[in-house]
């Protein structure tokens, strides 16, 4: 119980092999028998003095999934930690300290704006889903950097189409700012994404 810690105002995802599992109110009516590990977690909740919605989150478990995951990568890997939601940056951090990697998948453009003031300087981001080109002009309109963060290595814009390559081009043009790009490429989920080689081909073209 000591490692256990309240993260409050905030919704989280981790990839699934990081996460810790996050506990919610619930009663044994509707939940049936429970073990004492559980009791003991919703004995905290129900001990919590504010009304508002929060997530209780073991650090001990969540050290040993992340330490199981380390065990099924080679040593010379490095794995991209999944963020959702409306993350915390300080368990973003502590997962990386000890996964020892600097990788992140993000989601949203906010939450890349809270990274650029306030993670560490050798993070690297890599989108998980393609962005409207007006979001990532915003970002970088609005961009405040107090850390050292570097757009233009440490971020990496997902494309999916040539309209979308050509529309971050004439952004990269209009701010004077190097974009990196990564293609999304349909592995046959059909979720978007470049589907033939030819597309391929004509994209890395661009």
């Amino acid at each position: 119980m000591k490692r256990r810690k309240f993260i409050r105002n905030s919704a989280l995802a981790l990839g699934a092999a990081t996460v810790a599992g996050g506990v919610l109110r619930f009663t044994k009516s509707k939940s049936g028998n429970y073990s004492d590990y559980f009791k003991k977690l919703n004995t905290s909740l129900r001990q919590y003095k504010k009304a508002n919605p929060f997530l209780i989150l073991d650090l001990n478990q969540l050290d040993a999934n992340i330490d199981t995951l380390k065990t099924l990568i080679p040593n010379h890997a490095k794995f991209r930690i999944v963020v959702k939601s409306l993350p915390s940056i300080e368990l973003v951090e502590y997962i990386q300290k000890r996964a020892g990697t600097n990788k992140l998948m993000i989601f949203n453009q906010p939450f890349l704006t809270q990274l650029s003031l306030n993670a560490n300087q050798d993070i690297s981001v890599l989108f998980g889903k393609p962005m409207p080109v007006n979001s990532a002009h915003f970002y970088y309109e609005t961009l405040i950097i107090n850390n050292g963060f570097n757009p233009a290595k440490q971020v990496q814009w997902l494309v999916d189409t040539e309209l979308r390559i050509k529309q971050y081009i004439e952004l990269a043009k209009e701010l004077n700012q190097k974009l990196l790009l990564n293609l999304e490429l349909d592995v046959g989920l059909h979720r978007g994404g470049f589907d033939s080689i030819e597309k391929l081909r004509t994209a890395l073209k661009l």
